[in-house]
């Protein structure tokens, strides 16, 4: 028996001393927590935390599995930032070409990860030590066809960068909307498939596990706050909203239902039943829904607590000013906390409103810009005192080019005249399935498609213009519109 142990001994004395040679030593992963300070425009295409800028490398045109390799289109990388705080990327001094053009280069970058993220549903995140992000499902079924078309949450540990599969979406191809909530000390996925009509909500840690799952769900909106109100008045931003279809076995045999959840499964609370109606979105802790009565369509923004228990449907909840010729994603932005005040695009102005739910008569509403009946527009967003849009369709009859980015005062206007500018040269990508443009530290990124490749990468517009900055050229004259820069890494 003793030699029996002492063998043992010698062979697990050998497996562990292999496994040390071999690297295989069990990474330690960080403990899940759900901070963000200082963390900068979380939930985009590009992020700012502990010294570096984090960016997705462009984006494919279909949801395939990525080949790795040294420069990965659509794969994680991040540069470093300067050491002020600021976060502004860190370049070596700059130099020149044969053509007398500067040459930037960055001074430190690096790739994070090699999976496909900048397709639809690619954003990336940033809680605690962990990075969020999606790609598509690199498994096969059992004919050996990839599943693609199905999502994967995964994070990276930005200690060791262990990678860690969170969740995978139902069905292939499906429609999905997600949003990551704090409550408590606990973070939380939730994720809304649409043709599966399921809402579920994880809770993460070392293991994942779910915290509830709704099936036959028909809609629902979820914050874009993390969970995070605004202030003790409201909580609407603390939960998700979703809606099913009408009880059989109720005496109320129309409409909907609308129900309230917190992401850990409490709180749960049906706030209508039998109304026709559609939740829109969740707004500066406002629940933003309209309801179809008699072909009359009113828009409402309510505040919901935790003694709320019912959606009032209430004369001082209603939004007026909305048009109704374009859908309510493209002719409503919100722009401040704790009041009513909107941008809104109805006709061919966009126009401010400000709303006082309790003087009906007083709302004001104050024209910013007119557009031609051929014109169309895409909010990006807002930029200190200015709206920031692309002009994705424009009119023979104008100056303004397609596809170009623009941004107009809306705020301390005076007297001035309020002039359309025109930020760059180059045309982004319009809002046709790839990731939308962000606004980060002075700069508007976005997706822009090389014609000659057909490959699309990212870039960034510079939100103040040469003419702003001051800028000349060498003989004294004005300098014109630049180019966008080119940000990230070439496959």
């Amino acid at each position: 028996m003793k030699k029996f142990f002492n063998s043992l001994l010698v062979v697990v004395l050998c497996f562990c001393f292999g496994l040390t040679l071999a690297g295989c030593t069990p990474k330690v992963v960080s403990e899940t927590t759900n901070i963000t300070e200082g963390v900068v425009s979380n939930g985009g295409v590009v992020l700012y935390h502990d010294g570096w800028v984090y960016f997705i490398n462009g984006s494919k045109s279909v949801n395939e599995a990525n080949v790795k390799a040294k420069n990965v289109l659509s794969g994680i990388y991040r540069v470093e930032a300067m050491d002020d705080g600021s976060g502004r990327i860190a370049y070596k001094p700059s130099t020149t070409d044969e053509d007398g053009n500067e040459v930037k280069e960055f001074t430190k970058i690096e790739q994070v990860s090699s999976n496909l993220v900048g397709f639809d549903d690619g954003s990336i995140f940033i809680f605690g030590n962990f990075l969020y992000y999606t790609t598509p499902c690199d498994s096969k079924d059992r004919d050996g066809t990839m599943l693609t078309g199905k999502t994967e949450f995964r994070r990276i540990d930005l200690k060791n960068f262990a990678d860690q599969l969170l969740y995978t979406t139902t069905a292939s191809d499906d429609t999905i909307t997600y949003e990551y909530y704090k409550q408590g000390s606990d973070l939380y996925l939730t994720v809304y498939e649409k043709n599966s009509a399921t809402l579920t909500s994880l809770k993460i840690g070392k293991k994942v596990t779910t915290a509830f799952k709704k099936e036959q769900v028909r809609s629902a909106v979820l914050s874009s706050r993390f969970g995070e109100g605004y202030g003790a008045t409201g909580k609407t931003d603390n939960y998700l909203f979703y809606t099913l279809n009408y009880d059989s076995e109720s005496d109320i045999l129309k409409g909907s239902r609308v129900y309230r959840i917190c992401p850990d499964g409490t709180g749960e609370t049906k706030l209508s039943e039998g109304h026709t109606l559609t939740l829109l979105s969740i707004e500066y802790d406002y629940l933003v829904y309209y309801e179809d009565l008699y072909g009359v369509r009113t828009t409402y923004a309510q505040k919901i607590n935790d003694k709320t228990t019912a959606l009032s449907f209430a004369k001082e909840d209603a939004i007026s000013n909305i048009g109704t010729d374009k859908a309510y994603s493209e002719c409503v932005f919100f722009l401040e906390a704790g009041k009513l005040k909107m941008l809104v695009y109805s006709g061919h102005w966009i126009s401010v409103v400000d709303y006082d739910p309790e003087d009906l008569t007083g709302d004001s509403q104050r024209g910013i810009v007119e557009f031609d009946d051929a014109e169309v527009i895409h909010f990006i967003d807002i930029y200190e005192d200015y709206i920031v849009y692309q002009l994705t369709t424009a009119s023979e009859s104008t100056t303004e080019a397609k596809n170009l980015v623009y941004k107009v005062k809306f705020r301390n206007i005076g007297n001035a005249e309020n002039r359309k500018v025109c930020l760059s040269t180059t045309k982004p990508n319009a809002d046709n399935g790839l990731l939308a443009p962000e606004i980060y530290n002075g700069f508007l990124y976005c997706f822009v498609t090389e014609t000659a490749s057909n490959t699309t990468y990212l870039y960034r517009i510079n939100m103040q213009t040469p003419e702003e900055r001051g800028e000349e050229n060498e003989d004294g004259t004005k300098k014109g519109l630049e180019e966008a820069e080119f940000i990230g890494v070439k496959e």
